[in-house]
């Protein structure tokens, strides 16, 4: 069984004045022989025999927010402005076999503090096809029954896994795509000494494996 395999490494360096409302910016540029991405926008090319790609990455604009006012409330109605989002596209390749694309998130090295939701998109959308931009309607149907944060934020979690699991169970034909988004935050009454939020910064990596849909890993 082949497998291709990409590694996504998002490193947010975060930069900002005082909490809640104040963006806190980052840039990060990488070029390795895999995939492609673009200022704040994301794009994989997958290849059924381990061809190698390139890619570049650039990310900007991370808020920290008011876990209480901003995500449950939105008590400043600007909980949508303050996000950062990626757009990750699987496209598989005219020669490809039929495929599932194995989606794991490794936190290890993430300390606590940033705050992120995995949306679906779907498969094959068209030019006109409008992604999610409620994500604070889109959070609070997550949140929805849950009275404290805690159990929230593993709503979440829970939620995230869900997609995850989704998009597995999708069979990608030869030019098939799958679309999702990655959206973040900054929450600032998670960071374990939030007086030192100016110099923190955060690791999430991303890998995706594509595999043959007869493959037996599941997620």
């Amino acid at each position: 069984m082949k497998k291709l395999y990409v590694s996504i490494i998002l490193v947010l360096l975060i930069v900002s004045l005082i909490a809640s409302t104040t963006y806190a910016w980052f840039t990060y540029v990488e070029r390795k022989s895999l995939a492609t991405f673009e200022a704040g926008e994301l794009s994989i090319t997958m290849e059924a025999d381990d061809e190698d790609l390139a890619f570049n990455i650039m990310i900007e604009d991370l808020a920290f927010i008011d876990f209480q006012n901003e995500v449950v409330e939105d008590k400043y109605e600007t909980f949508n402005h303050m996000a950062t989002f990626t757009k990750i596209d699987i496209i598989s390749n005219i020669d490809s076999p039929l495929s599932r694309q194995h989606i794991t998130i490794d936190e290890t090295n993430l300390i606590p503090g940033l705050m992120y939701v995995i949306i679906y998109e779907g498969m094959n959308l068209d030019e006109s096809a409008i992604l999610t931009t409620d994500y604070h309607t889109y959070i609070s149907q997550i949140i929805n029954g849950y009275t404290t944060k805690e159990d929230q934020v593993l709503a979440i979690n829970a939620h995230n896994q869900l997609v995850i699991e989704d998009i597995f169970d999708e069979i990608l034909r030869p030019e098939d795509q799958i679309t999702f988004q990655i959206v973040m935050w900054g929450d600032y009454d998670a960071l374990i000494n939030p007086e030192t939020y100016l110099e923190t910064s955060f690791m999430l990596t991303l890998n995706v494996e594509s595999i043959n849909d007869k493959g037996e890993i599941t997620p």
